[in-house]
């Protein structure tokens, strides 16, 4: 029984250690910043949005009971797997999406509202890949670590709104 725990804990540790090299390590929102990130997203009923690096979908069912049509990208299937079962127990499937894998190679132009809890190290990249696929009007709301050369239409308690433009012939954002 002692080896049964300690290859699901040893297992379960190397997952989460593979995922933060992959990415950026699991640290979660606290429940007065997923408020905030909620107030600043401004989320109307509908809308398309995504958590980049969903940890364990609490960002996502705050978005699902906003209101949007959350979706969750994670690469650590254990967090996937926790958040599959918060959505269910929380009753908001088919509100509240989890997706295993990673966000690079998603298409991210069918959502009006990203959030994101990144670490600096990707955002300069994330910072291009959003600018070439969201929609104009979109909105981008970060926890914590700014967009490199943008600058945030309003910061709150640490948490910064962004509204990419495009010029019609650069592509390149900028923020009005």
């Amino acid at each position: 029984m002692v080896f049964i725990l300690f290859y699901i804990f040893y297992g379960a540790a190397l997952i989460f250690i593979i995922s933060g090299f992959l990415g950026a390590p699991f640290v979660p929102s606290d429940p007065k910043q997923v408020t905030e990130i909620i107030r600043v997203a401004d989320i109307r009923p509908g809308e398309r949005a995504a958590d980049l690096g969903s940890g364990d979908g609490r960002v996502v069912l705050a978005l699902a009971r906003a209101g949007a049509d959350a979706h969750g990208y994670e690469i650590n299937p254990v967090l996937v797997l926790w958040s599959l079962a918060r959505i269910y127990l929380a009753g908001l499937r088919g509100r509240a999406h989890i997706h295993w894998g990673s966000y690079w190679k998603r298409d991210l132009s069918s959502y009006e509202v990203v959030t994101i809890y990144g670490a600096g190290n990707i955002m300069r990249r994330l910072r291009e890949k959003l600018c070439r696929e969201l929609p104009r009007h979109s909105r981008i709301v970060c926890n914590t670590f700014r967009l490199p050369e943008m600058r945030p239409l309003r910061s709150h308690q640490n948490i910064h709104l962004y509204v990419p433009r495009y010029s019609e012939t650069s592509r390149n954002p900028s923020v009005e």
